[in-house]
């Protein structure tokens, strides 16, 4: 009878030790846990271990949950089935994967940092609604159509970018500081709600206009080859903005800014030609129709006179000369403007009359 009851003991032990046992289906995800270094256990952003810590070539519950962090990026996987055991996971890498879905990742709500990037080899989805403690998010060079962080307060980087998002709601992520969305398809942007943001990248989207009044720390803005008729970065800090890139938008032709002056000798400021920077662009537009002013001969080898000009005094005028390329020539109070010295080639020429703006083109041959 007693060696019966061991026998039963041997057999339950056995059952217990295999139900601790994380299911992990796919071979290449298993693989990388019991082999590779794929974790790092001394805080120093290099990983130094496999998961496999007892080295039974099995990967228990218990071992599974003793990992922070986890870098499992470019490993051939298909399937995280069984990542779902990992739940006091903080740092996740799985980008450069074959993924069909990353569900597994719902109900990690410890995680913190979550890179899965150009990991999805189908059209899918990434719930993230579930990880509130979120902060960084990358997700980038994906087939994603919509990405939902409106329940992730505490994202502060989110690379969203090569997604196909046709829209992106981050009005409830007040950290947030760095955006980078471009090559989507996204029409508007609400970043009213986001005053820490330091770093935006909107470029090749379809947005027609952007307003970062209410985001003084921004320092760097991309936001070229959109369709952006307005575009407000009048927020009272523009001493700090670095690098602003608004080029190819060919029906945005005033920027609102803190100073004119400033704007127009900033040197990691680009626009095109045909844009000009005003304190106030309303007034700006409000009045172009008003302006009948006129160049005069156009084409021109030598001079090109302004015309027109009976109803302002000459001391009101200010004519800006730039290149194709939106190169500040030349800046003059006279009517009759000596171009003579310019290579053949299509220029632009800044009217500011009397607080009025206009943009005339002309060709130097």
């Amino acid at each position: 009878m007693r060696k019966f009851y061991f026998t039963i003991m041997l057999l339950v032990i056995s059952y217990l030790g295999q139900a601790q046992i994380v299911n992990i289906p796919d071979p290449y995800f298993k693989s990388a846990l019991v082999n590779d270094l794929v974790v790092d256990t001394t805080g120093d952003n290099f990983v130094d271990s496999n998961v496999d810590t007892n080295n039974d070539g099995e990967i228990q519950v218990s071992e599974a949950e003793a990992v922070f962090n986890l870098d499992i990026h470019g490993k051939s996987i298909t399937s995280l089935e069984g990542l779902q055991s990992f739940t006091n996971l903080q740092d996740l890498d799985c980008s450069h994967n074959d993924l069909i879905n990353i569900n597994q990742i719902q109900n990690l709500i410890n995680l913190v940092v979550l890179y899965c990037n150009s990991s999805l080899s189908t059209p899918s989805s990434i719930n993230v609604s579930q990880l509130v403690n979120l902060e960084v998010l990358g997700c980038y060079n994906n087939f994603i159509e919509s990405l939902d962080v409106t329940n992730n307060p505490n994202l502060k980087v989110l690379a969203c970018y090569n997604l196909g998002l046709t829209s992106l709601d981050v009005t409830q992520n007040p950290l947030l500081e760095y955006l980078n969305c471009h090559e989507n398809n996204i029409s508007s942007l609400d970043l009213s709600q986001n005053p820490n943001l330091y770093s935006l990248f909107c470029i090749e989207n379809n947005l027609f206009s952007l307003d970062l009044s209410q985001n003084p720390n921004l320092i760097s803005l991309y936001c070229r080859s959109n369709y952006l008729t307005s575009l407000n970065i009048k927020n009272g800090n523009n001493a700090i903005l670095e690098t602003m890139r608004a080029r190819f938008n060919g029906n945005l032709y005033c920027i609102q800014v803190d100073d004119e002056n400033f704007a127009n000798n900033a040197p990691g400021w680009s626009i095109d030609p045909h844009t000009y920077y005003s304190e106030n662009c309303e007034l700006g537009v409000n009045d172009l129709s008003e302006l009948k002013v006129s160049l005069y001969p156009n084409p021109t080898t030598g001079f090109i006179q302004v015309e027109n000009l009976s109803s302002f005094s000459s001391s009101e005028l200010l004519v800006r000369i730039y290149s194709l390329q939106g190169i500040l020539i030349e800046e003059t109070q006279n009517s009759l403007i000596d171009v003579s010295y310019l290579s053949s080639g299509i220029y632009f020429a800044h009217f500011f009359i009397d607080g009025k703006t206009l943009i005339k083109k002309f060709i130097k041959t």
